[in-house]
């Protein structure tokens, strides 16, 4: 099964759905053809993928057609060799076929016949298609391989192994306005890219800006450690990134001035020494406070007096278990996650990066995650903060007012976020840990590493079997 990134809470309500598509990860249903080769196989999902249409009676169809080719192919039917040997082309098919896609939404989008019925369609076609794209790309890293060929041309402050769209001039720079959706490595960041209804890829997002006079490049950005700031673009790398996608919105005049009505509201707070503060309800439309989103989204509300609003359409969080959410302070039912500016015609996308190597960590951590909130919704499963956990969230407070951790968190996050934060640390570390073995074991035999979909059950063999009620955190994570 492909490493696919999925997690729609009304189809896993209930464990005997998980358990038939654990049968599909097993090969109890295989949609391979006879004799077909990898790329004839990847060829097959680029083409559905294509002939998804955009109006509410199809879309669904089609798309579900595109994800169950992929949730059937079984890489193990392929030599490795073979994988690796079609992984740069497979990669490149896969990329274009999604801006194909994105340039078709943007179609019906200028005619006002975008609906929205068919967004968590492409949201999750999108998803398996570059769940597949990792997959292949990190079997081929980690034969030390290269799973892209360089491009000399692509931007400066990225590696060379970048994807670039095929109707954007080459060398690629960016312009004022532009946008960087990133994910990272860290825990928080699987929680922020799986809490909402759909599953994303990315956990962060940054506005470009470009001094007119100096050239100087910066990044607008928010972050809960310390609120908004403004970064020089080098250091874009230097917190490990694992993927970025750069978009640009078409009218670089109203980009221009959205970067440089933030920039300069954002540096002058940050100047004066009282940094604008993380926004942790996530109300896009106060932004008294904002989070990294929102940085986005006020630039281009001020640039058009209004009326160009990001994103077209916002993440939903409409599960019935929110322990995670109300612990965080998260009260919206609808905001602006980083991932729904791809879902946004009104941006191209440039160009995309990702770290294949390390982009299995990722998969880990989102499929971890991806299982404490099915636990939650469909076992009832809370946290109950130890008495541990209290005190140690508690000092934090403390030591953070005293002026120490001042990279860790800022003096008003509030204690129960803190103690929310320690949790989620705590469980994910232990919950790696508990799959490693197996893990571990696939890859020393096959050469391939464990799925999104293999972790996904394993997960749930460790539930089945009782090793949840058995784990240092029985006591304070279960139903």
């Amino acid at each position: 099964m492909w490493p696919v990134q999925a997690r729609n809470f009304a189809i896993m309500k209930s464990n005997f759905n998980f358990f038939c598509l654990g049968m599909v990860l097993l090969g109890a249903s295989n949609a391979a053809i006879a004799g077909e080769g990898f790329l004839q196989a990847i060829e097959r999902i680029e083409d559905a993928a294509a002939r998804i249409h955009m109006d509410s009676q199809r879309c669904e169809q089609d798309g579900s057609a595109v994800v169950e080719l992929i949730r059937h192919l079984d890489p193990m039917q392929f030599p490795v060799s073979e994988i690796r040997a079609g992984a740069p082309e497979a990669i490149r098919m896969l990329f274009e076929v999604r801006n194909d896609v994105r340039e078709e939404m943007g179609v019906y989008d200028s005619r006002g016949t975008l609906l929205p019925a068919c967004i968590p369609v492409f949201r999750k076609v999108f998803r398996y298609l570059r769940g597949v794209e990792d997959f292949i790309g990190s079997i081929r890293a980690l034969h030390g391989e290269e799973p892209i060929p360089e491009n000399p041309n692509g931007p400066d402050f990225l590696p060379k192994g970048i994807l670039v769209h095929g109707d954007v001039r080459e060398p690629v720079g960016l312009q004022s306005g532009d946008i960087l959706l990133s994910r990272g490595n860290a825990n928080v960041s699987a929680l922020i890219a799986r809490m909402a209804d759909e599953d994303t890829q990315f956990s962060h997002m940054a506005m470009v800006y470009i001094d007119h006079g100096t050239h100087e490049k910066f990044t607008i950005e928010a972050h809960i450690e310390f609120g908004s700031k403004i970064f020089p673009l080098r250091d874009w790398l230097k917190d490990q990134k694992l993927r970025t996608v750069i978009f640009r919105q078409k009218d670089p005049i109203r980009a221009a001035v959205a970067a440089r009505y933030m920039f300069e509201r954002v540096k002058s707070a940050q100047d004066a020494g009282r940094p604008i503060r993380y926004d942790f309800p996530f109300d896009m439309n106060d932004h008294r406070e904002i989070f990294c989103s929102e940085v986005v989204r006020q630039g281009y509300s001020f640039a058009s007096a209004g009326t160009f609003l990001v994103p077209a359409f916002p993440s939903k969080f409409t599960m019935k278990n929110r322990d995670i959410l109300d612990r965080l302070g998260i009260t919206i039912e609808e905001s602006f996650l980083p991932e729904d500016i791809e879902m946004d015609p009104r941006f191209q996308l440039i160009a995309e990066w990702r770290d294949f190597s390390r982009i299995g960590s990722a998969v880990r951590k989102d499929a971890i995650m991806d299982a404490i909130y099915r636990w939650m919704e469909a076992d009832g499963y809370r946290f109950h903060p130890s008495r541990n956990h209290r005190i140690q969230a508690r000092m934090g407070k403390v030591l953070r007012n005293l002026g120490f951790l001042r990279d860790k968190m800022p003096t008003y996050m509030k204690v129960r976020a803190i103690e929310m934060s320690l949790m989620i640390e705590e469980l994910m570390e232990e919950l790696e840990k508990m799959t490693d073995a197996r893990a571990s074991k696939h890859l020393a035999q096959t050469g391939v590493p464990f799925s999104f979909f293999q972790y996904s059950e394993e997960l749930e063999r460790l539930k089945s079997e009782g090793a949840l009620k058995s784990a240092s955190f029985k006591k304070w994570f279960h139903p």
